[in-house]
């Protein structure tokens, strides 16, 4: 398609946005956090903190999670180093780490972002709601098309393809009307579109991912430009992730889990995952 003028206005300040560090280490956060359950976890070894959870801890008290997906997410975020791994008692334990904890404000931000306009009026979990705002920008070009809009106000696919040549016409096509059906761009006349309210409200949370990976995410910071992994980088270099053992007095009785569960198979009530153990409810 031949560029006009006005691609060619956008081309410069476009493409330095998408090569903006923020832009980059934001990405990246959100590569590391969006895989299922990440949130989840995270939350309830946060509330646990030092006691941390064994393994049959979470299985009792959050049993929803299939016992696979927690095995594989766990041992991706111990070598991530969001997680630390010990023997206790020679059961594997596990407890969140400074750079996991850490990522507690920007899921704060995440999740009162989908509270504001993702959630309907039932409570919501902390955990689930920041799974529904990743879920919503975690998509491949994502949050490159929201740092053009960003840039330029109002855009067309024209002006992506100048900027992520690498993507098709019609895979950015798709992603423009999939990102207006989520309500994160709004159609201002046609063929053009411009951040939404909610697109615009996210900015924060952004800022905070962003944040976190610039202080976390220093060994493999991602090349500016990357669209997110299935295998994110490590957030830091190599930590204690090998068994260690800890002193037997360190350990103290576990307590209910006040976390509530995350990615239901259907809507149910959301009640707390020691009354679904009782119940003997199951995934």
């Amino acid at each position: 398609m031949p560029e006009n003028s006005r691609t060619g206005d956008v081309r410069a300040p476009v493409a330095a946005a998408l090569r903006a560090r923020e832009h980059a280490l934001a990405k990246h956060a959100v590569s590391v956090l969006a895989p299922r359950w990440t949130a989840w976890i995270l939350q309830a070894l946060a509330e646990r903190g030092d006691h941390g959870l064994t393994r049959n801890e979470f299985n009792n008290g959050l049993p929803f999670m299939p016992n696979s997906s927690a095995t594989v997410r766990l041992n991706q975020l111990s070598a991530l180093g969001l997680v630390t791994h010990d023997i206790r008692h020679r059961t594997s334990h596990y407890t969140i780490s400074d750079a996991g904890q850490a990522t507690l404000p920007a899921q704060e931000r995440l999740a009162v972002w989908a509270r504001a306009h993702y959630t309907d009026a039932r409570p919501t979990p902390n955990a689930d709601a920041t799974e529904i705002a990743l879920g919503q920008i975690m998509g491949k070009n994502t949050l490159d098309i929201l740092a053009v809009a960003r840039t330029v106000g109002t855009m067309e696919v024209p002006d992506l393809r100048t900027v992520l040549p690498n993507a098709t016409y019609v895979h950015l096509t798709y992603c423009v009307q999939d990102m207006q059906q989520r309500g994160l761009l709004e159609r201002v006349e046609r063929g053009r579109y411009a951040l939404s309210n909610a697109a615009r409200d996210v900015e924060p949370a952004l800022a905070a991912l962003a944040a976190w990976a610039g202080t976390y995410a220093r060994t493999n910071e991602p090349p500016p430009g990357n669209s997110q992994t299935k295998n994110p980088a490590r957030v830091l270099p190599t930590t204690a992730t090998t068994a260690r053992a800890v002193p037997p007095e360190v350990r103290k009785a576990p307590a209910a889990l006040a976390v509530r569960f995350s990615h239901p198979p259907q809507p149910f009530d959301h009640t707390s995952a020691a009354a679904t153990t009782r119940s003997g409810r199951g995934r």
